[in-house]
């Protein structure tokens, strides 16, 4: 796999991306500063499904010292460059490559994010790299599959941010009532090509 450094914009810190991969991009930056806004610094159990490479859980640990971090990851090397960007604090992380439908922790979570594939399975334009289109498009799960995961592994009184473009708002919303979750706050990002990006902050009902 080829890679290429991406610098974050706290404490000077480096991490590992694939070069034709899924990008960091400002709506990252969106989600971080959501949940740095709207939940407590103290010592939460932080779970991310779908990490990636782990940029969420790194700019989340670096502005959260007293957090800890598990990273569920389906694509090995995927998984393989999260424990490389988390080496330097690998006291604070977990990094499981395995199938979030599979996926059941023995401690529930406080805190639970994710940033899903987003894309139905045969609509939007495939990319050459199937990295890519496994982390854009609905391939190994669907958004049921995340609602499911998230009800599994969440405390009774956790909180879970995910990220959707606003193009899956009625899904969502559907998903979460099929899967037992409400939707507390909407927080809505407009990207320079004016689309939307939706961070909804759910609870169990």
């Amino acid at each position: 796999m080829k890679t290429t450094v991406v610098e974050l914009p706290y404490g000077n810190y480096k991490i590992l991306q694939e070069k034709n991969g899924q990008p960091v991009s400002s709506d990252t930056a969106f989600f971080i500063e959501t949940v740095n806004h709207k939940e407590s610094r103290d010592n939460q159990s932080v779970l991310d499904i779908g990490s990636g490479n782990g940029i969420i859980s790194v700019m989340l640990a670096l502005t959260n010292p007293d957090w800890r971090f598990t990273c569920v990851e389906i694509q090995e090397e995927l998984a393989d460059l999260c424990l490389s960007n988390t080496e330097s604090m690998n006291e604070r992380f977990d990094v499981t490559c395995t199938d979030l439908r599979r996926f059941t922790a023995n401690d529930k979570f406080d805190l639970i994010v994710s940033n899903p594939p987003f894309y139905k399975e045969g609509t939007g334009r495939l990319s050459p790299s199937e990295s890519r289109n496994i982390s854009r498009f609905e391939i190994a799960c669907k958004m049921d599959d995340v609602i499911v995961c998230i009800d599994r592994n969440l405390k009774p009184e956790g909180k879970a941010y995910v990220m959707y473009p606003g193009i899956r708002d009625i899904d969502f919303k559907s998903s979460c009532r099929k899967n037992n979750m409400k939707i507390i706050s909407e927080f809505e990002f407009v990207m320079t090509n004016n689309r939307r990006q939706i961070i909804y902050k759910i609870k169990k009902t």
